[in-house]
């Protein structure tokens, strides 16, 4: 008898156990964009110096595909590359890829790069 009534109690802590570890994983996640447009700038120009695909991905919006980033990173060597805020878009330089500008839009509480190149390019 006493062994039916500890069978549903060990499912039980573990079902709660499992949730917690979930819970917990969700909130230790990073958030997502930075807290403004200089933020935005200065951790992408970050994450590209140390050819950090996870953390540079934090930056761009959903659109930006699996691939996006990873792809965006083998064009560019870290040391030659210059982000800077102008506006409402960031200018990413490098000396020998040339330059591209990205939109900035804010979603919330967080600033997030559109990864979809401007047409204007940096002029």
């Amino acid at each position: 008898m006493r062994r039916k009534r500890v069978v549903p109690l060990v499912v039980v802590a573990l079902v709660v156990a499992w949730v917690t570890a979930i819970a917990v994983m969700i909130a230790k996640e990073p958030a997502q964009g930075a807290h403004s447009k200089q933020a935005l700038a200065d951790g992408l120009q970050s994450a590209i110096k140390e050819q950090d695909e996870e953390k540079a991905g934090r930056y761009f919006s959903g659109a930006a595909g699996d691939e996006y980033v990873k792809s965006l990173l083998n064009q560019m060597e870290a040391d030659s590359v210059t982000v800077t805020l102008r506006g409402d878009h960031l200018q990413i330089a490098a000396d020998k890829q040339g330059c591209t500008a990205f939109g900035v839009t804010q979603d919330n509480d967080a600033w997030l790069i559109d990864p979809v190149p401007l047409l204007s390019g940096c002029r």
